[in-house]
């Protein structure tokens, strides 16, 4: 609170005059003459005499310096005036009046006062009482006076108020009959028409309340004239930004505090300083910026060494402080290691089963340096193919080889709090060499063919059709929308998303388009059926989605579709009747069919190899010789024109070399079937069929790798079994027909 002594500006009139109820009473109370001297005794007054000039007289309110006067009753008889000493009664008296030796009487507060006039030796004693004049009246937010007197200081926060009132001997003056204004610095604070004071800035404002006649008569009968010391909002509250929580070991953090009032108002300008405090300065120090309006806080140099220790932890403790008071706000920081960035793992790429090996990780921090102590975060191996390759610590990552098989082990790292753990897969497969079978098949599979590396369709028996996810052995189901059956018994690739297959009713055959990105299979169209009516596809071939071959039954009958729309190509006469097992297409334009006991060329018409009679030496069965040739020519494959294998029963194996065919493998009526065949090139060329046969052809020779697979996958396809061969890599993909059959991989 400020302590001002300033003068009251009082226009006084006679109180007859005034016609207003709430008029300021002016009220005289005669002198009273304390001792009667002989006045004729110049030296000795006989009589002294103290008085007040008549609007002196009506003048006597609080606030009020006027002028006391004494006269003495002179030898003739006549009063004169004469100078005095004058001074209060007593002690009580100072603290309503001062008065000075030129009879100078200030009306200090309102009450009953005595004042002594000195002449010679003569003493009178003046008495009289000072009014309460026009006051000021401060109200507290609650409606309790906090303040009154004729000048008052009053304390205002920035943005808050406070009520002035305009008391008239004791009773309010109403506000219509008061004028506020701000008479000096209106920067700092404001006051409206009824007197209520709002702080802007820090300082000091003067209000001066001039106080009306009436309603109808704006004649000033009275000012008075209040300070208000504006000062800066207490601070009830800190906030700071961030809030971190953590601190990174020998790194800075810079707090932004930010201070509000009890209104929730920022009050940051108001603010002197933010002090700034550590508890444990191991774990965190902190210092004050040089504008004292932020902390800078830094890490300590260690923090825990294990996943199972806690974090050291530190208090800092910021101070918002100014003249109006302090506000203290903590937050807990946890001392944390760098957080990791980027984290990559290897491992052994091959382990025959029952090989162990231990994997590695290696991480960057968030700052991109190299972390060489990874103990403190933490790390868990796992396998995504636990049939083939198990995880024995899942902290240490340390792997076994169990069966054929690949997998990828992935390494999850724990994180510093607040950061994302990071996940790390081994840069290549571990692969267990060998066959090892697609878990959760568990279906009759009759095509497969891989749109990627990754991705292999498998066309299953009232299965439906299903997508292989190599990278993570895992099988989803690709749904059909408006087929008449999940039946599938053909595929051909024509995009890395795409392929086209042959369904099975009980009673004809429809296409549908399958993509892997959608897990769905639509109905192609148009269908062959539109063209062709006779037709009744079990087979396909093509080279891409314009270049698509359809075939199958004993009709002869074939279709191709350009794109557009399907055209009749229907096989010669030789070949009606003979069953057609599988097609073929090397280029646009151009497929193979292989029948029974015939192949069929289509470069623009149909050319036919019929090997009842020896062909170049041929003869594919010796019962041919007197006309009972029932080899069936089951599957066709090749890597150019000039290099085609045909496959079929009793164990039968042709070549193509461009010019002539060569019987590579006798039939043998006792032998297992040989139901398809494809390869990777020249020199990697495999036939599977019935019993789980798979062969293999090396450039030079056939060999038998059948004895690679278990019992059980031997078991499994009894019937007959498909081929997929990737063009690149080194995987081969057999599905086969059994009790039930399942989906088996090699990976030399």
């Amino acid at each position: 609170m400020r302590s001002r002594s300033v003068s009251l500006t009082f226009v006084s009139r006679r109180a007859s005059r005034w016609r207003w109820p709430f008029a300021l009473a002016m009220i005289a109370v005669p002198a009273i003459a304390s001792s009667c001297l002989n006045p004729e005794a110049p030296a000795a007054p006989d009589r002294v005499v103290v008085y007040l000039d008549p609007d002196a007289e009506a003048n006597l309110v609080e606030g009020v310096t006027v002028q006391l006067k004494a006269k003495a009753l002179s030898a003739n008889g006549n009063f004169k005036n004469v100078r005095a000493e004058w001074s209060p009664l007593n002690a009580a008296d100072t603290q309503f009046v001062a008065v000075d030796q030129e009879g100078n009487l200030t009306l200090k507060r309102a009450g009953p006062f005595n004042v002594v006039a000195k002449v010679a030796n003569v003493s009178v004693t003046y008495a009289n009482t000072a009014r309460e004049g026009v006051r000021l009246l401060v109200i507290a937010p609650d409606g309790a006076e906090i303040a009154r007197g004729t000048y008052i200081s009053v304390d205002v926060d920035v943005g808050t108020t406070r009520q002035l009132r305009v008391i008239n001997q004791g009773v309010r003056v109403p506000s219509e009959l008061v004028r506020w204004k701000i008479t000096q610095t209106e920067d700092v604070a404001t006051v409206d028409d009824s007197g209520r004071v709002t702080g802007k800035l820090q300082g000091s404002a003067q209000i001066e309340a001039t106080v009306m006649a009436s309603a109808s008569n704006p004649t000033p009968v009275g000012r008075v004239i209040a300070y208000a010391d504006v000062a800066a909002p207490v601070p009830v509250s800190v906030s700071i930004t961030p809030n971190p929580g953590q601190v990174i070991v020998t790194e800075t953090l810079e707090l932004v505090p930010h201070a509000f009032d009890r209104g929730g108002n920022g009050i940051d300008q108001h603010i002197t300083e933010f002090q700034c405090a550590s508890s444990n300065t191991s774990v965190a120090t902190v210092v004050q910026s040089a504008d004292k309006k932020r902390c800078v806080v830094t890490g300590g140099a260690q923090s825990r060494s294990n996943p199972t220790q806690a974090y050291p932890t530190a208090t800092i403790t910021v101070t918002a402080v100014n003249r109006k008071g302090a506000k203290a706000q903590d937050v807990t920081v946890q001392l944390i290691n760098t957080p990791l960035g980027s984290c990559s793992a290897t491992a052994t790429a091959r382990l025959n089963v029952g090989q162990t090996a231990t994997p590695t990780v290696s991480c960057q921090d968030i700052r991109g340096r190299a972390v060489t102590n990874l103990a403190p975060y933490g790390i868990s191996w796992s396998s995504t193919n636990p049939a083939a390759v198990t995880v024995d610590n899942s902290a240490t990552g340390s792997y076994r080889a169990v069966a054929p098989g690949d997998a990828w082990l992935d390494a999850q790292i724990r994180n510093e709090p607040g950061y994302a753990d990071k996940g790390a897969r081994t840069a290549q497969k571990v692969i267990v060499p060998g066959w090892g079978t697609v878990p959760n098949t568990g279906l009759d599979v009759n095509a497969i063919w891989g749109v990627s590396a990754s991705r292999v369709f498998v066309a299953t028996s009232h299965g439906g059709m299903l997508l292989y996810d190599r990278d993570n052995s895992t099988l989803a189901q690709v749904l059909p929308n408006g087929l008449g059956s999940t039946n599938f018994v053909g595929l051909l690739g024509i995009s890395p998303d795409e392929v086209v297959a042959v369904g099975a009713t009980l009673s004809s055959y429809f296409l549908a388009r399958c993509q892997a990105s959608t897990l769905r299979c639509d109905p192609f169209t148009p269908s062959p059926a539109s063209a062709v009516p006779s037709i009744s596809p079990s087979q396909i071939a093509g080279t891409s989605g314009s270049d698509i071959w359809v075939g199958g039954g004993f009709g002869g009958v074939v279709a191709h579709f350009d794109g557009t729309r399907w055209e009749n190509r229907s096989l010669p006469a030789v070949a009606v009747g003979k069953g057609l097992f599988d097609l073929w297409s090397p280029n646009p334009n151009e497929v193979w069919a292989a029948l029974e006991g015939i192949v069929c060329r289509w470069t623009g018409s149909w050319s036919c190899t019929d090997f009842k009679v020896p062909q170049n030496g041929v003869q594919v069965h010796p019962a041919c010789r007197i006309g009972d040739c029932n080899v069936q020519l089951l599957g066709i494959w090749g890597t150019s024109t000039s290099d085609v294998y045909v496959v079929g029963t009793g164990s039968t194996i042709l070549h193509w070399n461009g010019s002539a065919w060569t019987l590579q493998i006798p039939y043998n009526g006792a032998g297992p079937a040989l139901t398809d065949v494809q390869g990777r090139g020249p020199n990697e060329v495999y036939a599977t069929g019935s019993m789980g046969t798979i062969l293999r052809w090396n450039g030079s020779a056939w060999t038998d790798i059948s004895s690679q697979l278990s019992t059980a996958q031997r078991n499994f396809n009894t019937a007959r079994q498909y081929l997929w061969v990737p063009p690149t890599g080194t995987d081969v993909y057999v599905g086969g027909v059994g009790n039930p059959g399942v989906l088996i991989r090699y990976q030399p």
